[in-house]
């Protein structure tokens, strides 16, 4: 079969399970109540996955959200407020061309600061009736830059008060924590989120058909047992599922099944090797 599965990589793999958490924060994101969203879990747990993948469905629109865009802080990671900024306002020219392109022209005026230019674009927004999704991914790394400011969490809070912007952040700590960590820091930003983080775990019971569902789009059946052997070996751990995963589909031919000897010979094989 063609191998699905895929641990590492330039692009964010496809998304397996996660119903339970995306329909989470589905819930609090679309309520009667729209709230801001704190989504947390350890590194290599699939959470960058998750977040581009709310970034992606809510892209097109959907009921109460004209577009969203996502910033992933790991990646040349911003080291002042001006560089966040301008980011975003790259994020929002590349989102809102097709959609608003008389605002767009606002995000160019390059004698304008970057700060006032958001606002100016925020205040033309809420003007219109939309509201943006914006999801932050890797929240942790930019609060770790000396170069920013408790002005740009505050400017964010501020900013999160209108209708105009509802924020998704990723983080591997609470955000409490990060926003409190230092002198450096100590904004209530944290408080505008929903009192509870959506977190990001091992995979859970109800993850595992649609984790192992690229076997049967394959017509790859898994025999009595061979399921519990993938989830004891794995422990639901994603990176290691899709490990185990990647290394069991490797030869697998269509129409065939899956043993649990065969997924025990697999793990041996992949504690050995990875």
């Amino acid at each position: 079969m063609e191998n699905p599965y895929r641990v590492l990589g330039a692009s964010a793999p496809r998304m397996l399970g996660r119903r339970e958490t995306i329909a989470r924060i589905w819930t609090l994101l679309e309520g009667k109540t729209p709230e801001h969203v704190s989504v947390v879990g350890p590194a290599m747990y699939g959470k960058s996955v998750l977040l581009q993948e709310v970034a992606s469905r809510y892209a097109a629109g959907r009921p109460g959200y004209t577009t969203a865009v996502y910033l992933d802080m790991a990646h040349r990671t911003p080291d002042s407020d001006v560089e966040v900024r301008r980011r975003f306002l790259g994020k929002l020219r590349r989102a809102l061309g097709e959609l608003r392109p008389e605002i767009v022209e606002y995000l160019s005026i390059e004698d304008v600061a970057p700060r006032e230019r958001l606002q100016l674009v925020s205040h033309e927004l809420e003007g219109k009736g939309d509201t943006l999704l914006v999801v932050v991914d890797n929240f942790d790394d930019v609060l770790a830059s000396p170069g920013i400011t408790r002005e740009l969490l505050d400017d964010m809070r501020m900013a999160a008060s209108r209708p105009t912007l509802r924020f998704v952040c990723g983080s591997r700590r609470p955000l409490h924590e990060l926003c409190g960590a230092d002198d450096s820091h100590p904004s209530e930003f944290w408080k505008i989120f929903h009192d509870a983080p959506v977190v990001v775990g091992c995979f859970s019971s109800g993850d595992w058909q649609d984790v192992l569902a690229p076997f049967e789009e394959a017509n790859v059946g898994l025999e009595p047992g061979a399921r519990d052997e993938i989830v004891r070996w794995t422990g639901g751990l994603p990176v290691l599922a899709a490990a185990f995963l990647q290394a069991l589909s490797e030869g697998v031919e269509r129409g065939t099944k899956v043993s649990a000897e065969q997924a025990s010979r697999v793990g041996e094989r992949v504690l050995d090797e990875r």
